[in-house]
């Protein structure tokens, strides 16, 4: 039998609360790392490529940090569910509303400021690559120096 089958209702309950939780602080750890690392690099990425492209990472920031705190909220609401004086947590209460929408929130939030960054990516680096300004209107990044070869 799978293990599934053979977990108690209240083992089911305690899995689903620890799977929200985890994810929760993963997605918090990925946010925060993925800010960390976009603002120590944002002097160099300020000075080759503004507009368009600046307005996306400066979302993206955004973005990021409404899921850290977002996150932060999915992770008070399981403790408070914890706290109730209700006993025992029935099956049904990790779809309590509070859980519910800060986890759906922090994953939107999650997934935008990701796509964003990506589209960020791909934008700074055609122009590199293609020699012309950063989107915007910037100067081109030093990968701008690389030669792609024309077909005769």
């Amino acid at each position: 039998m799978s293990e599934n089958h053979d977990l108690t209702d209240e083992k089911r309950t305690e899995k689903a609360f620890e799977s929200v939780s985890d994810t929760t602080k993963q997605l918090v750890t990925l946010s925060t790392g993925i800010l960390a690392l976009t603002i120590t690099f944002s002097k160099d990425i300020f000075q080759r490529t503004p507009g368009l492209a600046i307005v996306l990472l400066a979302l993206s920031w955004g973005l990021y940090l409404a899921s850290i705190i977002v996150g932060m909220l999915t992770l008070q609401a399981v403790a408070g569910a914890f706290s109730k004086p209700m006993g025992r947590l029935s099956p049904e209460a990790i779809y309590w509303s509070p859980i519910n929408t800060t986890s759906l929130l922090q994953n939107i939030t999650f997934l935008a400021a990701t796509a964003l960054i990506i589209v960020f990516g791909v934008m700074t680096t055609v122009a590199a690559i293609s020699g012309g300004p950063a989107p915007g209107g910037g100067t081109p990044t030093a990968l701008s120096t690389v030669t792609v070869p024309s077909n005769p």
